[in-house]
Protein backbone atom coordinates (compact mmCIF):
# COMPACT_ATOMS: atom_id res chain seq x y z
CA UNK A 1 0.00 0.00 0.00
CA UNK A 2 1.19 3.89 -0.64
CA UNK A 3 0.00 6.55 0.69
CA UNK A 4 0.93 10.02 -0.09
CA UNK A 5 -0.32 13.79 -0.19
CA UNK A 6 -2.41 14.09 -3.05
CA UNK A 7 -1.14 15.65 -6.25
CA UNK A 8 -4.36 15.72 -8.60
CA UNK A 9 -5.30 18.96 -9.62
CA UNK A 10 -8.91 17.91 -9.73
CA UNK A 11 -9.27 17.19 -5.90
CA UNK A 12 -8.21 19.72 -2.87
CA UNK A 13 -5.48 19.74 -0.83
CA UNK A 14 -7.61 18.27 2.21
CA UNK A 15 -7.76 14.96 0.03
CA UNK A 16 -4.86 12.10 0.43
CA UNK A 17 -4.14 9.67 -2.10
CA UNK A 18 -4.22 5.80 -0.98
CA UNK A 19 -3.39 2.99 -3.40
CA UNK A 20 -3.79 -0.58 -2.15
CA UNK A 21 -3.77 -3.38 -4.98
CA UNK A 22 -6.44 -2.27 -7.58
CA UNK A 23 -8.07 0.38 -5.62
CA UNK A 24 -7.02 3.93 -5.45
CA UNK A 25 -8.75 6.12 -2.51
CA UNK A 26 -8.98 9.98 -2.35
CA UNK A 27 -10.23 10.45 1.08
CA UNK A 28 -10.50 13.61 2.95
CA UNK A 29 -7.77 13.74 6.03
CA UNK A 30 -10.41 14.00 8.64
CA UNK A 31 -11.56 11.01 7.38
CA UNK A 32 -8.84 8.66 6.97
CA UNK A 33 -7.85 7.23 10.24
CA UNK A 34 -11.69 7.14 11.02
CA UNK A 35 -13.65 3.36 11.09
CA UNK A 36 -15.01 4.64 7.79
CA UNK A 37 -11.67 5.46 6.29
CA UNK A 38 -10.26 2.03 6.97
CA UNK A 39 -13.37 -0.13 5.99
CA UNK A 40 -13.03 1.76 2.50
CA UNK A 41 -9.88 0.56 1.88
CA UNK A 42 -10.48 -2.47 3.40
CA UNK A 43 -12.86 -2.72 0.56
CA UNK A 44 -17.18 -3.39 -0.44
CA UNK A 45 -17.08 -6.86 1.86
CA UNK A 46 -15.83 -5.23 5.09
CA UNK A 47 -18.21 -2.11 4.40
CA UNK A 48 -21.37 -4.33 3.94
CA UNK A 49 -20.52 -6.30 7.51
CA UNK A 50 -19.49 -2.99 9.52
CA UNK A 51 -22.36 -0.85 7.88
CA UNK A 52 -26.04 -1.71 7.29
CA UNK A 53 -25.90 -0.63 3.53
CA UNK A 54 -29.29 0.05 2.13
CA UNK A 55 -29.69 -0.11 -1.63
CA UNK A 56 -31.53 3.04 -2.65
CA UNK A 57 -31.60 3.26 -6.62
CA UNK A 58 -30.02 0.10 -8.05
CA UNK A 59 -29.70 0.19 -12.14
CA UNK A 60 -27.60 -0.96 -14.51
CA UNK A 61 -24.20 1.27 -14.28
CA UNK A 62 -24.85 2.67 -10.99
CA UNK A 63 -26.08 1.91 -7.28
CA UNK A 64 -26.77 4.20 -4.62
CA UNK A 65 -26.17 2.60 -0.94
CA UNK A 66 -27.20 4.64 2.34
CA UNK A 67 -26.03 4.08 5.71
CA UNK A 68 -25.24 6.33 8.93
CA UNK A 69 -22.39 6.99 10.99
CA UNK A 70 -21.72 9.25 14.48
CA UNK A 71 -19.95 12.56 13.13
CA UNK A 72 -19.16 14.32 16.22
CA UNK A 73 -21.75 13.29 18.37
CA UNK A 74 -24.83 13.14 15.74
CA UNK A 75 -25.57 10.82 13.33
CA UNK A 76 -25.01 11.10 9.62
CA UNK A 77 -26.49 10.03 6.60
CA UNK A 78 -23.57 8.96 4.42
CA UNK A 79 -24.47 7.88 0.39
CA UNK A 80 -22.26 5.93 -1.90
CA UNK A 81 -23.08 6.00 -5.52
CA UNK A 82 -20.82 3.26 -7.34
CA UNK A 83 -20.53 3.79 -10.92
CA UNK A 84 -20.02 0.56 -13.26
CA UNK A 85 -18.20 0.94 -16.72
CA UNK A 86 -20.55 0.79 -19.51
CA UNK A 87 -18.09 -0.23 -22.76
CA UNK A 88 -15.28 0.37 -24.05
CA UNK A 89 -15.93 3.88 -25.07
CA UNK A 90 -16.63 4.60 -21.52
CA UNK A 91 -13.34 3.41 -20.75
CA UNK A 92 -11.79 5.75 -23.08
CA UNK A 93 -13.68 8.77 -22.01
CA UNK A 94 -12.14 8.05 -18.43
CA UNK A 95 -8.96 7.68 -19.54
CA UNK A 96 -9.33 11.26 -20.88
CA UNK A 97 -12.07 12.97 -18.69
CA UNK A 98 -11.24 11.32 -15.54
CA UNK A 99 -13.59 8.49 -13.63
CA UNK A 100 -17.52 9.19 -13.43
CA UNK A 101 -16.97 9.65 -9.92
CA UNK A 102 -13.93 12.06 -10.41
CA UNK A 103 -16.22 13.94 -13.45
CA UNK A 104 -18.78 14.53 -10.58
CA UNK A 105 -16.32 15.72 -8.02
CA UNK A 106 -15.41 18.37 -10.24
CA UNK A 107 -18.43 19.30 -11.58
CA UNK A 108 -19.58 19.77 -7.57
CA UNK A 109 -16.65 22.55 -7.28
CA UNK A 110 -17.47 24.07 -10.35
CA UNK A 111 -20.87 24.56 -9.01
CA UNK A 112 -20.03 25.24 -5.47
CA UNK A 113 -17.28 28.19 -7.35
CA UNK A 114 -20.29 29.59 -9.55
CA UNK A 115 -22.39 30.33 -5.78
CA UNK A 116 -24.64 26.95 -5.85
CA UNK A 117 -25.08 24.37 -2.94
CA UNK A 118 -23.80 20.56 -3.93
CA UNK A 119 -23.03 17.93 -1.14
CA UNK A 120 -19.73 17.29 0.67
CA UNK A 121 -17.65 14.62 -0.83
CA UNK A 122 -15.46 12.50 1.77
CA UNK A 123 -13.89 9.96 -0.27
CA UNK A 124 -13.53 8.81 -4.53
CA UNK A 125 -12.54 5.25 -5.23
CA UNK A 126 -11.55 4.03 -8.46
CA UNK A 127 -11.03 0.62 -9.07
CA UNK A 128 -9.39 -1.47 -12.30
CA UNK A 129 -6.06 -3.03 -13.42
CA UNK A 130 -3.82 -1.07 -16.21
CA UNK A 131 -4.88 2.00 -17.23
CA UNK A 132 -8.89 1.69 -17.10
CA UNK A 133 -11.05 1.66 -14.62
CA UNK A 134 -14.17 -1.04 -14.00
CA UNK A 135 -15.58 0.84 -11.46
CA UNK A 136 -15.38 3.83 -9.72
CA UNK A 137 -17.40 5.10 -6.07
CA UNK A 138 -17.98 8.34 -4.48
CA UNK A 139 -18.72 8.78 -0.95
CA UNK A 140 -20.67 11.83 0.07
CA UNK A 141 -22.25 13.04 3.57
CA UNK A 142 -25.91 13.47 3.65
CA UNK A 143 -27.26 17.13 3.80
CA UNK A 144 -29.16 17.46 6.89
CA UNK A 145 -33.22 18.53 6.44
CA UNK A 146 -33.88 18.38 3.22
CA UNK A 147 -36.47 16.78 1.23
CA UNK A 148 -36.37 16.02 -2.69
CA UNK A 149 -37.68 18.55 -5.00
CA UNK A 150 -40.26 15.79 -6.52
CA UNK A 151 -41.70 14.68 -2.28
CA UNK A 152 -42.39 18.29 -1.77
CA UNK A 153 -43.82 18.53 -5.40
CA UNK A 154 -46.03 15.42 -4.46
CA UNK A 155 -47.51 17.95 -1.52
CA UNK A 156 -49.30 20.38 -3.71
CA UNK A 157 -52.21 18.23 -3.64
CA UNK A 158 -52.39 18.79 0.13
CA UNK A 159 -52.43 22.27 -0.16
CA UNK A 160 -55.56 23.51 1.73
CA UNK A 161 -54.91 26.97 3.18
CA UNK A 162 -53.93 30.25 1.50
CA UNK A 163 -50.72 30.37 3.66
CA UNK A 164 -49.90 26.85 2.06
CA UNK A 165 -50.42 28.30 -1.71
CA UNK A 166 -48.60 31.56 -1.04
CA UNK A 167 -45.60 29.58 0.52
CA UNK A 168 -46.05 27.06 -2.72
CA UNK A 169 -45.86 30.08 -4.86
CA UNK A 170 -42.95 31.20 -3.65
CA UNK A 171 -40.69 28.13 -3.81
CA UNK A 172 -41.91 28.18 -7.54
CA UNK A 173 -40.68 31.03 -8.28
CA UNK A 174 -37.47 30.59 -5.80
CA UNK A 175 -36.54 27.65 -8.09
CA UNK A 176 -37.22 29.35 -11.45
CA UNK A 177 -34.81 31.90 -10.53
CA UNK A 178 -32.17 29.44 -9.10
CA UNK A 179 -32.26 27.48 -12.40
CA UNK A 180 -32.07 30.89 -14.42
CA UNK A 181 -28.78 31.74 -12.64
CA UNK A 182 -27.50 28.71 -13.18
CA UNK A 183 -28.41 29.04 -16.63
CA UNK A 184 -26.79 32.80 -16.72
CA UNK A 185 -23.43 31.41 -15.91
CA UNK A 186 -23.20 29.05 -18.92
CA UNK A 187 -23.91 25.44 -16.30
CA UNK A 188 -25.63 22.87 -17.74
CA UNK A 189 -27.03 20.39 -15.36
CA UNK A 190 -26.49 16.77 -16.75
CA UNK A 191 -29.61 14.80 -15.12
CA UNK A 192 -31.87 18.06 -13.85
CA UNK A 193 -34.61 16.07 -12.92
CA UNK A 194 -37.03 16.83 -9.35
CA UNK A 195 -35.27 13.47 -7.85
CA UNK A 196 -31.42 15.30 -8.04
CA UNK A 197 -32.65 18.72 -6.45
CA UNK A 198 -32.87 18.61 -2.51
CA UNK A 199 -34.70 21.33 -1.36
CA UNK A 200 -34.00 23.26 2.46
CA UNK A 201 -36.53 26.25 4.27
CA UNK A 202 -34.56 28.87 5.22
CA UNK A 203 -37.16 31.74 6.57
CA UNK A 204 -39.36 33.11 3.65
CA UNK A 205 -36.92 31.60 1.31
CA UNK A 206 -35.24 28.13 -0.19
CA UNK A 207 -32.08 26.42 -0.36
CA UNK A 208 -31.22 24.47 -3.22
CA UNK A 209 -28.82 21.87 -3.54
CA UNK A 210 -27.76 19.88 -6.79
CA UNK A 211 -27.21 15.97 -6.94
CA UNK A 212 -25.75 13.40 -9.78
CA UNK A 213 -24.08 15.77 -11.26
CA UNK A 214 -22.04 13.49 -13.05
CA UNK A 215 -22.71 15.14 -16.45
CA UNK A 216 -23.05 19.08 -15.35
CA UNK A 217 -21.11 21.27 -17.49
CA UNK A 218 -19.78 25.11 -17.13
CA UNK A 219 -20.11 26.87 -20.53
CA UNK A 220 -18.62 30.22 -22.16
CA UNK A 221 -22.06 30.24 -23.41
CA UNK A 222 -24.76 27.82 -22.60
CA UNK A 223 -25.99 26.70 -26.25
CA UNK A 224 -29.66 27.05 -26.92
CA UNK A 225 -30.60 23.66 -26.91
CA UNK A 226 -28.75 22.70 -23.71
CA UNK A 227 -31.33 25.40 -22.03
CA UNK A 228 -34.42 23.52 -23.46
CA UNK A 229 -32.92 20.40 -22.25
CA UNK A 230 -32.69 21.25 -19.07
CA UNK A 231 -36.46 23.07 -19.23
CA UNK A 232 -37.60 20.15 -20.65
CA UNK A 233 -36.51 17.82 -18.15
CA UNK A 234 -37.91 20.34 -15.10
CA UNK A 235 -41.25 20.38 -17.42
CA UNK A 236 -42.06 16.74 -17.77
CA UNK A 237 -41.96 16.52 -13.67
CA UNK A 238 -44.04 20.05 -13.29
CA UNK A 239 -46.64 18.73 -15.68
CA UNK A 240 -47.76 15.98 -13.04
CA UNK A 241 -47.74 18.03 -10.15
CA UNK A 242 -47.87 21.98 -11.03
CA UNK A 243 -50.13 23.84 -13.22
CA UNK A 244 -49.72 25.62 -15.95
CA UNK A 245 -49.97 29.12 -13.61
CA UNK A 246 -47.05 27.67 -11.71
CA UNK A 247 -44.55 26.99 -14.85
CA UNK A 248 -44.97 30.15 -16.20
CA UNK A 249 -44.25 31.34 -12.68
CA UNK A 250 -41.26 29.75 -12.68
CA UNK A 251 -40.46 30.63 -16.48
CA UNK A 252 -40.63 34.60 -15.86
CA UNK A 253 -38.24 33.81 -13.10
CA UNK A 254 -35.96 31.90 -14.81
CA UNK A 255 -35.91 34.29 -17.99
CA UNK A 256 -34.78 37.43 -15.12
CA UNK A 257 -31.29 36.31 -14.66
CA UNK A 258 -30.98 35.11 -18.04
CA UNK A 259 -31.75 38.11 -19.64
CA UNK A 260 -34.14 36.45 -22.01
CA UNK A 261 -36.59 39.08 -24.24
CA UNK A 262 -39.51 38.46 -25.31
CA UNK A 263 -39.00 37.07 -28.90
CA UNK A 264 -36.05 34.71 -27.18
CA UNK A 265 -38.97 33.86 -24.58
CA UNK A 266 -41.57 32.66 -27.42
CA UNK A 267 -39.21 30.73 -29.03
CA UNK A 268 -37.57 29.22 -25.81
CA UNK A 269 -41.45 28.47 -24.79
CA UNK A 270 -42.05 26.40 -28.11
CA UNK A 271 -38.82 24.88 -28.31
CA UNK A 272 -39.67 23.40 -24.95
CA UNK A 273 -43.59 22.53 -25.29
CA UNK A 274 -42.54 20.75 -28.36
CA UNK A 275 -39.95 18.42 -26.56
CA UNK A 276 -41.95 17.95 -23.74
CA UNK A 277 -44.83 16.87 -25.71
CA UNK A 278 -42.53 14.81 -27.77
CA UNK A 279 -40.85 13.03 -24.45
CA UNK A 280 -44.21 12.50 -22.45
CA UNK A 281 -45.59 9.91 -25.25
CA UNK A 282 -43.94 7.91 -23.28
CA UNK A 283 -45.75 4.71 -24.19
CA UNK A 284 -44.38 4.43 -28.13
CA UNK A 285 -40.80 4.82 -26.88
CA UNK A 286 -40.91 2.28 -23.91
CA UNK A 287 -42.45 -0.16 -26.47
CA UNK A 288 -39.56 0.21 -29.13
CA UNK A 289 -36.83 -0.33 -25.96
CA UNK A 290 -38.60 -3.52 -24.35
CA UNK A 291 -38.06 -4.37 -28.09
CA UNK A 292 -34.47 -4.45 -27.53
CA UNK A 293 -34.39 -6.66 -24.91
CA UNK A 294 -35.79 -9.33 -26.58
CA UNK A 295 -32.97 -9.80 -29.15
CA UNK A 296 -29.34 -9.84 -29.49
CA UNK A 297 -27.55 -6.35 -29.33
CA UNK A 298 -24.82 -4.34 -27.63
CA UNK A 299 -26.75 -5.22 -24.53
CA UNK A 300 -28.33 -8.92 -24.42
CA UNK A 301 -27.82 -12.09 -26.02
CA UNK A 302 -30.66 -14.36 -27.07
CA UNK A 303 -30.53 -18.04 -27.29
CA UNK A 304 -32.22 -20.28 -29.14
CA UNK A 305 -31.74 -24.31 -28.88
CA UNK A 306 -33.72 -27.19 -29.83
CA UNK A 307 -35.81 -27.17 -26.33
CA UNK A 308 -35.12 -23.60 -24.75
CA UNK A 309 -34.99 -20.05 -25.86
CA UNK A 310 -34.42 -17.26 -23.51
CA UNK A 311 -32.08 -13.66 -23.23
CA UNK A 312 -29.42 -13.33 -21.50
CA UNK A 313 -28.17 -9.38 -19.89
CA UNK A 314 -24.24 -9.45 -21.81
CA UNK A 315 -23.04 -8.42 -18.38
CA UNK A 316 -24.60 -11.64 -16.73
CA UNK A 317 -24.00 -13.52 -20.12
CA UNK A 318 -19.52 -13.25 -19.70
CA UNK A 319 -19.72 -14.78 -15.74
CA UNK A 320 -22.24 -17.44 -17.03
CA UNK A 321 -21.71 -19.98 -19.99
CA UNK A 322 -25.42 -19.82 -21.12
CA UNK A 323 -25.73 -23.65 -21.97
CA UNK A 324 -24.54 -25.07 -19.13
CA UNK A 325 -26.62 -22.68 -16.67
CA UNK A 326 -29.37 -23.76 -19.32
CA UNK A 327 -28.88 -27.72 -18.66
CA UNK A 328 -28.33 -27.40 -15.12
CA UNK A 329 -30.60 -24.79 -14.13
CA UNK A 330 -32.69 -27.31 -11.64
CA UNK A 331 -29.52 -28.07 -9.70
CA UNK A 332 -28.40 -23.91 -10.35
CA UNK A 333 -32.01 -23.57 -8.02
CA UNK A 334 -31.61 -26.46 -5.76
CA UNK A 335 -28.48 -25.51 -5.08
CA UNK A 336 -29.52 -21.56 -3.56
CA UNK A 337 -31.68 -20.63 -0.35
CA UNK A 338 -35.54 -21.51 -1.10
CA UNK A 339 -37.66 -18.15 -0.16
CA UNK A 340 -40.68 -19.59 -1.71
CA UNK A 341 -42.04 -22.72 -2.76
CA UNK A 342 -45.49 -22.38 -4.84
CA UNK A 343 -43.57 -21.00 -7.65
CA UNK A 344 -39.85 -21.79 -6.85
CA UNK A 345 -37.51 -18.69 -5.80
CA UNK A 346 -33.78 -19.05 -5.01
CA UNK A 347 -31.17 -16.99 -3.98
CA UNK A 348 -28.03 -18.30 -4.55
CA UNK A 349 -24.24 -16.70 -5.78
CA UNK A 350 -23.46 -17.60 -9.11
CA UNK A 351 -19.79 -16.91 -10.17
CA UNK A 352 -19.74 -14.21 -7.28
CA UNK A 353 -22.92 -12.67 -8.47
CA UNK A 354 -25.57 -12.90 -5.76
CA UNK A 355 -28.59 -13.57 -7.92
CA UNK A 356 -32.74 -14.56 -7.40
CA UNK A 357 -34.13 -16.85 -9.96
CA UNK A 358 -37.28 -18.37 -10.23
CA UNK A 359 -38.84 -21.32 -11.76
CA UNK A 360 -42.71 -21.18 -13.44
CA UNK A 361 -44.28 -24.46 -14.32
CA UNK A 362 -47.45 -24.18 -17.09
CA UNK A 363 -50.96 -25.70 -15.79
CA UNK A 364 -51.96 -28.22 -18.40
CA UNK A 365 -52.20 -27.97 -22.10
CA UNK A 366 -53.95 -24.60 -22.27
CA UNK A 367 -51.72 -22.69 -20.49
CA UNK A 368 -48.93 -23.93 -22.12
CA UNK A 369 -50.48 -23.34 -25.85
CA UNK A 370 -50.96 -19.79 -23.97
CA UNK A 371 -47.64 -19.08 -22.80
CA UNK A 372 -46.44 -20.65 -26.16
CA UNK A 373 -48.59 -18.05 -28.37
CA UNK A 374 -48.49 -14.91 -26.40
CA UNK A 375 -45.24 -14.92 -23.81
CA UNK A 376 -44.27 -17.15 -20.96
CA UNK A 377 -44.67 -15.64 -17.04
CA UNK A 378 -40.88 -15.55 -17.56
CA UNK A 379 -41.13 -12.94 -20.31
CA UNK A 380 -43.69 -11.50 -19.24
CA UNK A 381 -41.69 -10.64 -15.92
CA UNK A 382 -38.37 -9.75 -18.00
CA UNK A 383 -40.77 -7.45 -19.88
CA UNK A 384 -42.27 -5.59 -16.58
CA UNK A 385 -38.64 -5.15 -14.73
CA UNK A 386 -37.47 -3.37 -17.37
CA UNK A 387 -40.52 -1.27 -18.52
CA UNK A 388 -40.62 -0.64 -14.35
CA UNK A 389 -37.21 0.84 -15.02
CA UNK A 390 -37.27 2.92 -17.79
CA UNK A 391 -39.93 4.29 -15.87
CA UNK A 392 -37.08 5.18 -13.10
CA UNK A 393 -38.97 2.77 -10.31
CA UNK A 394 -36.12 1.14 -8.47
CA UNK A 395 -36.34 -2.25 -9.34
CA UNK A 396 -33.58 -5.08 -9.45
CA UNK A 397 -31.47 -5.78 -12.12
CA UNK A 398 -32.77 -8.34 -14.92
CA UNK A 399 -30.23 -10.94 -15.72
CA UNK A 400 -31.84 -13.47 -18.25
CA UNK A 401 -35.22 -15.05 -18.59
CA UNK A 402 -35.08 -18.66 -20.04
CA UNK A 403 -38.58 -20.69 -21.69
CA UNK A 404 -37.97 -24.70 -21.50
CA UNK A 405 -39.88 -26.57 -24.51
CA UNK A 406 -41.63 -29.77 -25.25
CA UNK A 407 -43.03 -30.39 -28.68
CA UNK A 408 -42.71 -26.84 -29.26
CA UNK A 409 -44.87 -26.07 -26.53
CA UNK A 410 -43.86 -24.24 -23.31
CA UNK A 411 -43.35 -26.26 -20.25
CA UNK A 412 -41.65 -23.99 -17.81
CA UNK A 413 -39.61 -20.93 -17.58
CA UNK A 414 -37.33 -19.25 -15.26
CA UNK A 415 -36.49 -15.87 -14.83
CA UNK A 416 -33.27 -14.36 -13.20
CA UNK A 417 -32.49 -11.23 -11.61
CA UNK A 418 -30.33 -9.77 -9.24
CA UNK A 419 -30.95 -10.23 -5.68
CA UNK A 420 -31.31 -7.08 -3.79
CA UNK A 421 -31.28 -7.01 -0.05
CA UNK A 422 -35.03 -5.25 1.57
CA UNK A 423 -37.98 -6.09 3.48
CA UNK A 424 -41.64 -6.97 2.48
CA UNK A 425 -44.10 -4.69 2.54
CA UNK A 426 -46.34 -6.49 4.93
CA UNK A 427 -43.52 -6.44 7.40
CA UNK A 428 -42.69 -2.58 7.32
CA UNK A 429 -45.60 -0.99 9.17
CA UNK A 430 -44.96 -3.72 11.76
CA UNK A 431 -41.06 -3.14 12.61
CA UNK A 432 -40.14 -1.62 15.84
CA UNK A 433 -36.89 -0.53 14.22
CA UNK A 434 -38.77 1.72 11.55
CA UNK A 435 -39.18 5.35 13.47
CA UNK A 436 -43.07 6.21 12.90
CA UNK A 437 -42.61 9.25 10.93
CA UNK A 438 -41.16 6.99 8.28
CA UNK A 439 -44.10 4.66 8.37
Amino acid sequence: MSHRNNKDETLDADFVKIKQNNLTLYIRKSFLNSDLGQALLAGEETLRKQYPLKTLWPSEFSQVCKFNIPIEGVNRDIYIKRCFRKSGLSSLKSLIFGSLAKCAYKAEIMLAQNGFDVPVTIAIGESGSGLFHSESFSVTLGIEDTKRAIDIARQTQEIATPEQLAGHRNLVRNFGLTIGKIHAKGIFHGDLRFGNVLLRPEGASWRFFFIDNIRTKKFILLPFWLRVKNLVQLNISASYFFSRTDRMRFFTEYCTPTGTGKKLRKVLIKAVLRKTRRRLNKEKIIRRALGQTIRTNSKYALVKTANCRGVFAKSFWQQTGPLDFIKNLDKVIESGQILKNNCIVSRLKWNGSDIAMARYETKGFIDSLRQTIGNSTAKSTWLNAHRARLLKIPTPNPLAYIELRKSGLVKSSCFVTEYVEGQKLPDFPCDANVPVTDK
